[in-house]
């Protein structure tokens, strides 16, 4: 990842870095994928990024995210650090090691504030 953001965080501060990362003038046509264990995290920055004009795909299970990039490939993976079958950064290497999509902006969530994670 390039990027790691700190939960809490405002709303107004991810959809500045998100528009970054792809672009204003792609923002109505951008498709972002998010992966977050937890429900109502996901349920929560859909609803606002989806407010904002983006079009959101959500995925709970890191299991199925090889899935959603073969099938319809996003131009943002927003993802949590921890989850409880594999961690946001072993996704992080795996998604930069494939070359269909090493090209993917991916912007990490986390509460975590040590060096050790950055």
């Amino acid at each position: 990842g390039g990027l790691y953001l700190h939960k809490p965080m405002p709303a107004a501060a991810v959809f500045a870095e998100i528009e970054e990362r792809i672009g204003v003038q792609h923002r109505l046509t951008a498709r972002i994928l998010t992966l977050d264990d937890d429900a109502l995290v996901l349920k929560v920055v859909a609803r606002a990024l989806v407010g904002q004009g983006f079009e959101v795909e959500s995925l709970s299970n890191p299991l199925h995210l090889w899935s959603a990039l073969e099938s319809n490939l996003p131009d943002l993976l927003l993802l949590d650090l921890e989850m409880p079958t594999v961690s946001g950064l072993d996704i992080c290497r795996v998604v930069r090691a494939d070359p269909h999509c090493s090209h993917l902006p991916i912007i990490v969530l986390t509460s975590h504030e040590d060096n050790e994670t950055y």
